[in-house]
């Protein structure tokens, strides 16, 4: 087999042969040990809250005639197998089970970008919105928690108007585990920066006296002192973003 046909077939077909062995553990998905490289540097250097998030990951639909595997076939099955790896959240060998925050390049093809044809044709969509091809994306909302959770005030904010604007604030997924949280808050309140004073006990964040509502008070003081970028509020799969204000009573949750 050619060389270049036989290393897009290990990349495309990754998921369902073992491709490398590493500590012991499988490797199944192609990025797998390159992430596990990046976190294990990470924590070389005495760090292990840092979130890896893929920036880009993708397959052409179409090239030039010498850019061996830019087909539509290719491409639909390499996004396939990437969205059912991600979906499944089963993380890397050496971190099971870790969300890995990863985007598909791109949402649309380039008609105008210069380059090689390939460079034209990574999108799922071209320019007119029509599709390339099928990945089996479907547009889901959230549920929305039970009203009785003991945390931060997320279904009712301090005011009908509070979602408005473009402000944005980070709190903590109520099923993060309690590991956690706490390495979390411990991470936001010390070398973050984040302002803890509100949650002491006589801080007037202090009450609802729970982990998951001054983690979450921790997590968006951090999310809004560096730049409120989504990955301000990645803490390795426990905070999200909303729009709904979350601040309570004399509690007043910060925000740009």
């Amino acid at each position: 087999m050619d060389p270049a046909h036989h290393q897009i077939a290990t990349v495309i077909y990754i998921f369902h042969v073992v491709s490398m062995l590493s500590s012991r553990r499988l490797m199944t998905f192609v990025s797998s040990s390159q992430i596990d490289s990046i976190y294990s540097a990470i924590k070389a250097l005495g760090y292990d809250n840092i979130p890896v998030v893929v920036a880009e990951s993708g397959w052409p639909s179409h090239g030039d005639a010498d850019e061996a595997g830019a087909s539509l076939n290719n491409a639909e099955e390499y996004n396939r197998n990437l969205i059912t790896h991600i979906a499944s959240n089963a993380g890397t060998p050496a971190s099971p089970n870790r969300p890995i925050r990863t985007y598909i390049f791109a949402l649309f093809n380039e008609n105008l970008k210069p380059g090689p044809t390939s460079e034209r044709n990574f999108g799922l969509f071209q320019p007119d919105e029509s599709e390339v091809y099928d990945v089996g994306l479907q547009i889901s909302r959230p549920a929305a928690p039970p009203p009785t959770m003991d945390a931060v005030n997320l279904t009712n904010p301090r005011s009908p108007d509070s979602s408005s604007g473009s402000a944005t604030w980070c709190i903590a997924k109520p099923s993060s585990s309690i590991e956690l949280l706490e390495q979390i808050l411990q991470f936001a309140c010390q070398e973050g920066g984040a302002d803890c004073m509100p949650i002491q006990p006589d801080g007037t964040c202090f009450n609802p006296n729970s982990l998951i509502s001054h983690v979450s008070y921790a997590m968006n003081s951090y999310y809004q002192l560096h730049g409120r970028n989504f990955w301000n509020c990645e803490f390795n799969g426990a905070g999200m973003v909303t729009p709904s204000n979350p601040s309570y009573g004399n509690c007043v949750y910060p925000s740009q």
